[in-house]
């Protein structure tokens, strides 16, 4: 976002927050071994699940590529342990959990984890000692192939929040909007890691270009795109919206996709932008949801107004910036009044 907008704050907010973050861990660590009593820094410590590490690891890593720290890096060498050696797993590989039920993959996992994997496996192959090898992008690349028969619909060209190894096949498919974000936003960020030509980088590309036509195909008149993404009576939900214009904008920036789902991604930002309250914060953002069988659980999820999903419009805004702008497009926009005028883009050649 800094090197898109110009504005280097975005690029300095991470170092101060992760900076502050392992000046006074040990403090709290230390009060936790006194008390007994585990704090908001406990995970930095003993984790057990991806959500404890993956995603803000994966910061981190940015962060670290920009602005070395060797605080920094330590922590990412914990966490890349734990994700490669200690999180739960199925026989074949694949990142799973313990709940709901006792073998579950879940959606969410994509982001999670591949966003991590991803992020390493660039930091490695940058390592100036030169040990760094492929087996971090490897395994990102394993989690899709291996994740995705699982959990990917063809019919529907969309993602189920959940899969449970003891319905035999069976699974009831509900498609939760943020599930499929964090899966979209995920292989997006595999895909811009990757070199091309890499061994199962077009296995990646096959699944993320159905995504994206599975979302087209669900999106609402207003641009954004209901909480269960096929059920059009649960509400528009944002923080979802944020990373299908994220993904949809960078897909078409970077070739990986035609221009036709570049206005998608445009009347997607003209959505978000709705959402977005004069403070900051954006609305409409769908409350923290575990994996359910039930389709009136996320009938019924809470939304309200949150600072916890800016970074996705952040990040969707930034593509879009990139994508308006675009010297190899050319965008046609609609007449006013034209019967027959729509919201067009090209190949500039």
């Amino acid at each position: 976002i800094a090197d898109i907008t110009g504005d280097k704050t975005y690029a300095e907010f991470p170092v101060q927050v992760y900076d502050w973050l392992f000046k006074w861990a040990p403090y709290f660590h230390e009060l936790e071994k006194e008390t007994g009593k585990r704090n908001a820094f406990s995970h930095i410590y003993e984790m057990h699940a991806l959500d404890h590490c993956g995603a803000i690891t994966a910061g981190l890593i940015r962060t670290q590529l920009r602005s070395p720290d060797p605080r920094f890096r330590k922590e990412i060498n914990v966490v890349a342990n734990y994700i490669s050696n200690g999180q739960f797993r199925l026989p074949d590989g694949t990142l799973a959990r313990q709940r709901p039920q006792d073998v579950s993959l879940w959606s969410d996992d994509f982001y999670m984890g591949i966003s991590f994997l991803a992020q390493m496996g660039r930091l490695t192959s940058n390592d100036n000692d030169k040990t760094g090898d492929n087996k971090y992008w490897d395994d990102a690349i394993k989690q899709v192939v291996q994740a995705s028969p699982r959990l990917f619909d063809p019919t529907m060209c969309l993602y189920a929040h959940g899969w449970s190894e003891n319905t035999d096949g069976y699974n009831p498919r509900i498609f939760w909007g943020r599930a499929n974000g964090w899966a979209a936003l995920a292989m997006t960020e595999l895909l811009a890691e990757l070199p091309a030509g890499y061994p199962g980088r077009d296995q990646v590309l096959h699944y993320y270009r159905q995504l994206m036509r599975g979302l087209v195909e669900q999106q609402d008149g207003t641009g954004l795109w209901h909480n269960v993404l096929n059920q059009h009576e649960t509400y528009l939900e944002t923080s979802a919206s944020a990373m299908f214009v994220y993904a949809l904008a960078r897909g078409v920036n970077e070739g990986w996709l035609s221009p036709i789902f570049g206005p998608p991604a445009i009347t997607g930002w003209n959505g978000l932008v709705t959402r977005v309250l004069p403070d900051g914060r954006v609305s409409g953002v769908c409350e923290g949801t575990t994996y359910a069988s039930d389709f009136t659980y996320y009938t019924y999820r809470g939304a309200g107004s949150d600072t916890l999903f800016v970074g996705p419009v952040l990040y969707a805004g930034a593509e879009v910036i990139r994508l308006v702008q675009n010297p190899h497009l050319r965008i046609s926009v609609p007449r006013p009044d034209a019967v027959n005028s729509a919201l067009l883009m090209k190949p500039e050649n």
